[in-house]
């Protein structure tokens, strides 16, 4: 939390969205979180898709002052040891998050194990709460994720922690702007083509005033 030691995150999948996630959720969007990874082109902006990225720690540095700095294991930088050293300083100004993909070296700081979705099916309804929960806070939007939408989200974007809190903030988004793809899409933070893209990749939102106006059965709620 004083930034002092490396927060380090383990397992499979998408690590950086990840911490981007948790970047967002301490830091908050106004200060940077910045990527580096050799393997991407240099500076790269960020979009909703991905964040920022500099193949160099010479110019990631600075990018990242006041806010993160992510590095995966397997694509550190070639000037990585600026970044340890810089992050040793008393007054280093960034939060250092290591993504490994594999066993830590011994040593390390202990990490942060992130279970792969397939291994939580039985916690998915609740995952997909929570994340709905903090999309509504972040959008400022009152009413609670529909069960059926939330349904439609375990079927459609489960495939990861990232996956299902895209899926959410874009259906919240969506339903509170009545169905307007170019104003959920504002409110997101992207192009409408592109959030239409997404939708039409995957099956189409449930009818909810169509099942609202289903009868029910007796005894049923």
């Amino acid at each position: 939390a004083m930034g002092q030691d490396p927060l380090v995150l383990m397992g499979q999948g998408d690590l950086p969205e990840i911490a981007r996630s948790l970047h967002r959720r301490v830091l908050g969007d106004a200060r940077p979180f910045i990527v580096c990874n050799k393997s991407r082109s240099d500076g790269a902006p960020a979009t909703v898709r991905s964040a920022e990225n500099y193949e160099t720690a010479l110019l990631a540095l600075p990018a990242a002052r006041g806010g993160t700095l992510c590095v995966r294991s397997n694509r550190l930088p070639n000037d990585y040891d600026l970044i340890v050293a810089a992050h040793r300083e008393p007054n280093a100004r960034f939060q250092l998050v290591v993504c490994e993909s594999g066993t830590p070296e011994p040593g390390q700081v202990t990490p942060i194990v992130v279970p792969p979705i397939s291994a939580r099916a039985d916690e998915l309804l609740t995952i997909v709460k929570g994340y709905a929960d903090d999309a509504r806070a972040r959008l400022g939007v009152a009413n609670a994720l529909h069960p059926l939408d939330r349904d439609w989200i375990v079927k459609n974007s489960s495939e990861s922690h990232p996956a299902i809190e895209k899926a959410a903030e874009r259906v919240i988004a969506t339903r509170d702007s009545g169905g307007n793809n170019a104003a959920a899409a504002s409110r997101l933070g992207m192009s409408p083509s592109a959030l239409g893209r997404w939708f039409k990749e995957r099956k189409p939102l449930p009818d909810l005033e169509a099942a609202d106006r289903r009868p029910r059965r007796p005894g049923k709620r």
